[in-house]
């Protein structure tokens, strides 16, 4: 077979047609895919500059933390020297008051005593008269 000018054969003047738009659609395709790939390296890309920007904050926070981690240390003790020594001021009351509740039992029962005897006394002085 001869070939004729659209490059198909002399049997088939549209063959070398049909290849033609065959190799114009692989193209077009083809341009297409590495268009969507351009696009989607430029939002990969994007992203990256985005996750560079956010750990680029993320540092400056946690210097600031760590910066202010002594602040925080030094006060948390103060803090905790205080409570050690409320802890031990409400120990001291309580122990004071338990001690004190005893001597008031003390006194009132003493108290209690005292003023029988007087009951009794004074049944004895009216008896006596």
């Amino acid at each position: 077979r001869k070939m004729n000018r659209s490059g198909g054969t002399s049997g088939n003047p549209l063959g070398g047609l049909g290849r033609v738009l065959g190799q114009q659609a692989k193209l077009e395709a083809s341009r297409l895919a590495v268009q969507h790939l351009t696009k989607d390296l430029q939002n990969t890309k994007q992203e990256l500059q985005d996750m560079k920007t956010y750990a680029g904050e993320a540092r400056v926070l946690l210097d600031e933390i760590y910066a202010h981690g002594p602040v925080l240390r030094e006060q948390n003790q103060k803090i905790s020297g205080v409570l050690t020594d409320l802890a031990a001021v409400a120990k001291e009351s309580l122990e004071t008051r338990a001690g004190t509740d005893k001597e008031v039992e003390k006194f009132l029962t003493a108290q209690d005593t005292a003023t029988k005897n007087l009951v009794a006394s004074n049944k004895i002085a009216v008896f006596a008269e």
